[in-house]
């Protein structure tokens, strides 16, 4: 949106947390370290928990970004 390219996840989640465009920067890095935990360390016994937090807040937020993307793609197919 600002045609700047930050090199840390971290500071391009906290600018669209400003923009609203997710909620909270914390919850998009713990969904990263899911999935780092899912690829690199998957253990068996993980499996519920895991499961259990992208079915949760996860979810939600994944739901939240859908809404800001449709929002967005409205936004630009109208003013073009």
């Amino acid at each position: 949106m600002f045609a700047e390219t930050p090199e840390i996840l971290r500071d391009q989640l906290n600018r669209m947390e400003k923009l609203n465009r997710i909620t909270e920067t914390s919850t998009w890095m713990a969904m990263r370290d899911v999935r780092n935990r899912i690829v690199h360390d998957y253990l068996p016994e993980d499996v519920k928990q895991i499961y259990q937090e992208i079915r949760g807040k996860f979810s939600d937020e994944l739901f939240f970004m859908r809404t800001q993307i449709s929002q967005l793609t409205e936004l630009n197919n109208t003013s073009a």
